[in-house]
């Protein structure tokens, strides 16, 4: 890829073992990854990464990236009060 051209990886999986955590349990390891793409944010041009494994929405900035997860969750998870609208949001702008 050109040096000026910048990526959105989207991934089921979170790129690095410092995002699958679960506050309730911090000490439970949902990690499935491999740490071969720990820096995959600075060794590519990567202004966003996408993933939903966790089903626990966040958004996370590192070195200057930004790391979003998406997962709307389980049904049952869901506020019946909310429109999906409500579950959207902006990544990147153009």
């Amino acid at each position: 890829m050109p040096p000026d051209v910048k990526l959105i990886v989207a991934n089921h999986f979170p790129l690095r073992q410092d995002l699958a955590v679960l506050p309730r349990i911090p000490r439970f390891s949902i990690w499935c990854g491999t740490t071969k793409t720990n820096d995959w944010h600075r060794r590519f041009n990567i202004e966003a990464v996408v993933y939903g494994h966790l089903h626990l929405r966040s958004s996370r900035v590192i070195d200057g990236v930004r790391f979003d997860e998406v997962s709307l969750g389980y049904p049952k998870q869901w506020n019946q009060a909310k429109t999906l609208a409500d579950y959207l949001r902006l990544i990147v702008s153009s």
